[in-house]
C-alpha cells in the first residue's frame, strides 16, 4: 500500500483531533491554574462528594437574587456542587459573614412564606421558610437536565484567579 501525501496530512489530523478529545476529556491539565478546583469548561459533573469550582475568567459572573436582595458577587467566598440522585445536583454556597445579617433580614420577613433564590433571572430555589437563616451557607438542589444549569452555578463562583 502507497501512503500519498494526502493520507498522511489526514493521518496526521486525526491524530492530533484524538489526542485534543483525550485531553478534553480525561480533564488532562492545560496549564491553567485553578489552585486544585474544578474550572468551567472542565466538563467534569460533581460527584457525590462535595467539590469546590471556580468560574474561569472568560466566564462572566452571575447574579444571584435572594429575594430582594441581589447578593454581590465578593459575598460569594465559595460555590461547591456534587451528584445528588442522577439528574440532581446539590449546590453549596459559602458566603462572607458580612452577607449573613442580609440573608438572616430576607429570610425573617420571609417565614411562612416562600422564598426565591435565583440566578441570571432563572428562579433555581423557592423554598417554604421555616425560620430566619443566620448561617454563612446555603445548599440548594438543581436539576442537571442541561448545560445551562451548571453555567448558572459556575457563573456564581468566585473566580479562579481570586482563589
Amino acid at each position: 500500500m502507497k501512503l500519498t501525501r494526502n493520507s498522511l496530512l489526514t493521518v496526521a489530523l486525526l491524530l492530533v483531533a484524538a489526542i485534543a478529545l483525550a485531553i478534553y476529556t480525561l480533564g488532562i491539565p492545560n496549564g491553567n491554574d485553578t489552585g486544585g478546583k474544578l474550572a468551567a469548561g472542565s466538563r467534569q459533573m460533581p460527584s457525590s462528594e462535595f467539590e469546590q469550582i471556580c468560574r474561569p475568567e472568560e466566564l462572566s459572573p452571575s447574579m444571584m437574587r435572594i429575594g430582594s436582595w441581589s447578593v454581590p458577587s465578593d459575598s460569594i467566598k465559595q460555590v461547591s456542587w456534587r451528584v445528588a440522585d442522577g439528574a440532581m445536583m446539590d449546590v453549596e454556597v459559602v458566603f462572607a459573614l458580612e452577607a449573613v445579617e442580609q440573608i438572616s433580614r430576607e429570610t425573617s420577613s420571609r417565614i411562612g412564606k416562600s422564598l426565591a433564590l435565583s440566578i441570571d433571572g432563572v428562579v433555581v430555589s423557592e423554598p417554604i421558610v421555616n425560620e430566619a437563616i443566620s448561617a454563612h451557607q446555603m445548599q440548594f438542589r438543581l436539576p442537571t437536565t442541561d448545560d445551562s444549569t451548571e453555567k448558572l452555578v459556575w457563573g456564581i463562583a468566585p473566580a479562579c484567579a481570586e482563589n
